[in-house]
This record gives structure tokens, sequence and C-alpha cells, in this order.
């Protein structure tokens, strides 16, 4: 009786930490939501799995869990659910996979605490959220203190943003290009706008990035603007060509006391 009792304690003990790490499979480019969310199964009314549907059976689940795309483009209707938890999107390369913020919506949104991994992937033509958050392909909601943000072999192209905007923790742009980003009238950063936030890139393209409208902003490619602390910026094999804004037309630094910057490569 103790050793059944035992091993019924220990199958329970596996189930349940299994559970939360599951991989989710987008079998179509619609933007349907999940039927029943945290039952585990990607699934809306229709029976098929959307980027969507995944995104929200993670967020209920909790863990560590990955959602693989597609080749298509998904345009997403409305931001998808806020990730609090931690999720990897990748998709089959960035001229295959595509999400879409089709020029009026916001992409993914990043609340405290949250871990976004994005590799393999385009996020274009999405629209900085002005209300209740803030950011474009990436962003953040309001109060949200820290997240961290990895784009990885991905291009994050054609947004109105910033295309990422990070309210703290840290942002990892590799082998990646953000291209003809545009940040919105007065905006600052119109491929990044890193506040204090930890910021690693290497091997990066910064192409045709501008913060001009309405008056112009500052860093047409990227925008530091930090608060005295401990941030720490390393900006290694980037390559800036075309950027324009106000102030900085490839990049922006405001940092103060205590920040370290090196660029290289």
């Amino acid at each position: 009786g103790m050793v059944l009792r035992r091993s019924l304690a220990l199958v329970l003990c596996l189930s349940v930490s299994t559970a939360s790490a599951l991989p989710f499979t987008v079998d179509d480019t619609g933007d349907d939501g999940d039927a029943s969310p945290g039952d585990g199964i990607c699934a809306t009314a229709g029976a098929v799995c959307t980027l969507r549907a995944a995104v929200a059976e993670s967020e209920m689940l909790g863990g560590a869990n990955t959602v693989t795309l597609p080749a298509g483009t998904i345009t997403v209707g409305s931001p998808l659910p806020t990730v609090f938890g931690d999720l990897t999107v990748s998709g089959q390369g960035a001229d295959a996979s595509i999400v879409s913020g089709g020029g009026t919506q916001a992409i993914f949104l990043m609340g405290s605490g949250g871990v976004l991994h994005v590799e393999g992937v385009r996020l274009s033509d999405a629209k900085l959220l002005t209300a209740g958050g803030y950011g474009a392909a990436i962003g953040y909601v309001t109060g949200t203190t820290a997240a961290s943000v990895t784009v990885a072999s991905s291009q994050i192209r054609s947004n109105v943003g910033p295309a990422i905007a990070m309210p703290g923790g840290t942002l990892t742009v590799m082998n990646s290009a953000l291209l003809d980003n545009h940040a919105d009238a007065g905006r600052n950063g119109g491929a990044i706008a890193a506040g204090p936030a930890d910021l690693y890139v290497t091997n990066a393209v910064f192409m045709g990035n501008e913060a001009t409208a309405g008056g112009g902003g500052y860093g047409g490619a990227l925008s530091i603007d930090e608060a005295p602390g401990t941030a720490i910026h390393a900006i290694t094999n980037a390559f800036f060509t075309t950027n324009a804004a106000l102030d900085g037309g490839a990049v922006h630094y405001a940092a103060a006391s205590g920040v370290q910057t090196t660029f290289s490569g």
C-alpha cells in the first residue's frame, strides 16, 4: 500500500510539472481566440490552432512554452494577450513567417516579469499603442516595470512606433534586421526605445528607420534615455545606415551617471 501511494504521488507530480511546459504548433493563420483557455489545448471554436489561441493557452498554463508558426502571414485584429509568462515564438524564417499589425494594431505586449523570445519571424506593420501601454511590434502594458525580450534571426520592419519599446529589464537583439520603422509623431526611437533597460545588440542591421514625424524626435534607429542607475548597453557588429531623426539620426544617447555603454565591431 505504501509503495502504491508513493508511485501515484510521483505520477501526479510529474503530470503537474510537465503540463505547464507545452509546445503549441500553429496550423491556421487566422486570428480567432482559444475556445477554452487553460485546458492545455490550442484550439479555437473552429478546432484550429492560431497564434492568439496559443499565446492565451501559454499564459493560462504558466511555465515556459513554445509556439511554432507556419509559413504565411498572420494579421492581428488587436494586440495579442499580454505576456506575463515565459513564451518562445519560433517561425520558419523572417521571409516566411510574418506577424502583422495590419497598420492599425500593436502585436506583442509585455507585462511585469514577462519573458519573450522571438526567432525566425518578421514583425511588421504594427501601430504604436498609446492607451493602456506603449510600443508597436513589441511593447508593454501600463504599469510594467521590467521584462525580458530576445529577438533572434528576425526582422522588425515597417512599424510605426517605436517598433520595440522597453520600460526596464533586458532587451537582446541578435542576427536581426530592423528596417524602415518610423517613430510616431513626436516619439523617440524609430526602431528601439530603450528606457531603463539593459540592451545587448549583436550582428544587427538598422536601416531606413526614422524619428521625424510631427516635428521629429530623437534617435532614428535607437533611442537610449536612462535615469541614473546601473544599466548596461553593449552594441557589437551593428550596421547603421540611412536612419534619420531631429537629433541623433542613428542613435540618440541621453544616459545619466552609472550607465555603461559600449560600441564595438
